[in-house]
């Protein structure tokens, strides 16, 4: 089993983690001007960060360092935890609009009401919680080590009906809103490309991506919410006998080591339960949204701009054509057979008397556009690669001079496409070293 300082160490990693990414895809849902999206990157995010700061200063003590932010931070994440289910039910209600909408064209003010519904739903119902907290708050704050500020309230039956209670109600909203969206995606799909184009900032793969989100965030936000209850409703039920008796020594500041609170099962889930629930729903929309083609866009738009600034070429993220076909001004080949050309070449004496040079050629080049051309392999001396486009073929001059010498007969010439061409033998007063007479490639030109 992992330590407490192990956990907490990699719990600290993944909450800053999570928010960072989280947060990259939130500039292009606020220009698609997706209050839904927004409005889930704006809870989970802000709950990471906090996450991630509080476990940091308060590692290893339980010392109420700033008791004002342990105040702001307490009811920020109580409502976080209530913003982040009507984040889901705003995407799920959005995504139903769309595809029961009957009318193709919305105007703007259409669409501003939509947008100032979206964000009465995503932030009234965490501030009304905010402010019912005060009516079973139990005293100022707790202080864990290794987590944190964390609000407080005894288990009465007011603080289920006040808080508890509110995610199971709305993922149950939201459940709603889902399978009537499914219904009439599935009713209405041959006209989904009409229902689309109501909607310029919204495309088919990320219609397909929010319903997918809205659908993990409804299966979970219900069982989840349902074990919360059934997990508080097994502690014992304190008995709200009113703000007086509640309140009293409301001032106080709870401190727990670890040793202490980690030894209580109830509790240790609990906060087990509170810091990762943020960081999943934080990684889960990464990777609909983080991972998705148009953010990749963004991602290489934004990758381009940073290594211009930098001033390194940017030629390694364009892709190129292929250098063949550039090189070959954009023809091609037969695909029947490759051409292989025979190159004429030429081999310099080892030794001649005299100082002087004459040289005998036995020439020819040859042209085959089929594979299947047969080659006499003893007239090759020079055996190219298989795999190269080309072949060449050497025919050495100064081998047929010494072949007639010591034969003390001509050597048959080589033809090629049955024609043969013989050239004199041409002695040329030259200084060693011996260099051959410019070669033209047509054959009828040589002299």
């Amino acid at each position: 089993m992992v330590s407490w300082e192990t956990h907490q160490t990699i719990a600290t990693a993944f909450s800053f983690i999570a928010f960072a990414l989280v947060s990259i895809p939130l500039y292009w849902h606020l220009e698609a001007w997706n209050v839904g999206c927004v409005m889930y990157i704006f809870w989970t995010g802000s709950q990471c960060l906090i996450q991630f700061i509080n476990m940091t200063v308060w590692k290893d003590n339980v010392i109420n360092w700033v008791p004002v932010w342990c105040d702001i931070t307490s009811r920020w994440r109580l409502a976080s935890g209530i913003g982040i289910c009507t984040a889901s039910l705003i995407i799920n209600r959005r995504l139903y609009k769309i595809a029961s909408v009957s009318a193709v064209s919305i105007t703007h003010a259409d669409k501003r009401r939509m947008i100032w519904i979206d964000l009465a739903i995503g932030l009234v119902p965490s501030a009304v919680c905010v402010g019912l907290y005060w009516f079973y708050q139990g005293h100022r704050f707790d202080l864990f080590e290794g987590y944190g500020c964390m609000y407080e309230f005894p288990n009465t039956i007011l603080s289920y009906f006040l808080y508890t209670i509110w995610p199971v109600v709305i993922g149950l909203i939201s459940m709603v809103y889902c399978s009537l969206t499914l219904y009439a995606f599935y009713k209405r799909r041959r006209q989904f490309k009409e229902l689309m184009s109501s909607n310029s900032n919204l495309t088919y793969n990320r219609y397909l991506r929010l319903m997918g989100l809205a659908g993990i965030e409804m299966v979970c936000t219900v069982p989840l919410g349902v074990w919360n209850v059934v997990n508080s409703a097994v502690q014992p039920i304190y008995k709200w006998e009113g703000l007086a008796n509640v309140h009293y020594d409301f001032s106080r500041v709870d401190q727990y080591p670890t040793i202490v609170w980690y030894n209580v099962p109830a509790v240790r889930r609990a906060i087990q339960f509170t810091i990762w629930d943020p960081i999943a729903c934080a990684l889960l929309f990464f990777l609909f949204f983080g991972c998705a083609e148009e953010a990749r866009k963004h991602y290489s738009t934004a990758l381009t701009s940073v290594v211009k600034r930098v001033g390194i070429s940017t030629s390694f993220l364009t892709r190129t054509g292929s250098a063949s076909n550039a090189s070959m001004g954009g023809s091609k080949l037969p695909s029947g057979g490759l051409a292989r050309v025979t190159i004429p070449s030429f081999v310099q004496r080892k030794t001649r008397n005299a100082s002087v040079t004459s040289f005998s050629d036995r020439l020819s080049i040859s042209v085959s556009f089929d594979d299947d051309t047969p080659i006499d392999e003893s007239k090759i001396a020079y055996s190219p690669s298989q795999s190269s486009v080309s072949s060449t073929y050497m025919g050495s001059p100064v081998k047929a001079l010494d072949a007639e010498k010591e034969a003390g007969e001509p050597a048959s010439p080589v033809s090629t496409n049955n024609a043969e061409v013989a050239q004199e033998i041409v002695a040329i007063s030259r200084p060693t070293p011996d260099v051959p007479a410019p070669v033209s490639h047509d054959v009828s030109d040589m002299v």
